[in-house]
């Protein structure tokens, strides 16, 4: 995807979880209150401004800055809520879920390792999520609405880690030739890939990525399997659901 995006960026689409992406913005700006007065970093889309605007606000002894950014060796990130405590660091990760995913880790250490990189002391790495026994009575009461869970063990665990992804993926970005990766399961996990269209091009039409419905586990099997094309599919032990949606296609069936 990263390789498409710099130098195929044309064939770039949107992608269906916008919702989900716009709730976590939402969760996002309601969550900079939870450490009182802040500064915002504005969003730019030339991150050297984002990045300016940051050292600028650090000169200022500001405590809590949300959205500071920064980049180490071309590795830009943004921080949703940085603390500031005398000469160290606390990074706060903010996500709309109600549990602690292992992305959401990387995401964090990835972080943590810029700011270390750069000279940053950062001493507590955290992620802030959901807590869905909450209820709301009245006032929002965001100390409740939010669980923190301290995840600094765990991002200088995965600095090595971290370090090895960064290089790796320097060199696959080397290539001028569009690498010859298959499609599969990580297309669609953990986020859906924009250019899953431009991938699959060569694919007959209707094939099983345009059944409803049905695991993404199970298409990605069955394609895999070179079972893909829709007279193909009406030979597999699937559920009527999919079978339905096939037949209509194929025998162009008047509407059910």
């Amino acid at each position: 995807m990263l390789w498409l995006d710099k130098y195929k960026k044309e064939y770039k689409e949107e992608v269906s979880n916008s919702s989900v992406l716009d709730n976590g913005t939402d969760v996002g700006i309601i969550a900079q209150d939870l450490f009182g007065k802040h500064v915002d970093v504005e969003f730019s889309e030339n991150l050297t401004n984002m990045i300016n605007s940051t050292k600028e606000y650090l000169k200022k002894d500001i405590i809590t800055i949300t959205e500071a950014s920064f980049s180490y060796n071309n590795n830009f990130c943004s921080v949703d809520i940085l603390k500031k405590i005398n000469d160290s660091y606390e990074i706060y990760e903010v996500k709309s879920s109600t549990e602690i995913k292992d992305i959401y880790i990387d995401d964090i250490s990835y972080q943590t390792y810029v700011l270390k990189k750069l000279g940053y002391n950062v001493t507590k790495s955290s992620i802030v999520y959901i807590n869905s026994n909450y209820i709301r009575k009245g006032k929002l009461e965001l100390d409740k609405l939010f669980n923190i869970e301290d995840v600094t063990d765990k991002t200088i665990s995965k600095e090595k880690e971290v370090a090895l992804k960064i290089e790796e993926i320097n060199k696959y970005m080397d290539n001028k030739e569009e690498p010859k990766d298959d499609i599969g399961i990580h297309c669609v996990t953990p986020y859906d890939c924009p250019f899953f269209n431009y991938c699959t091009k060569n694919l007959e039409k209707p094939n099983i990525f345009n059944i409803r419905r049905m695991r993404n586990s199970t298409k990605f099997k069955l394609y895999h399997k070179g079972i893909y094309k829709y007279p193909d599919l009406l030979d597999e032990d699937l559920d009527w659901k999919y079978l339905e949606q096939i037949e209509f296609e194929l025998y162009n069936k008047p509407p059910f």
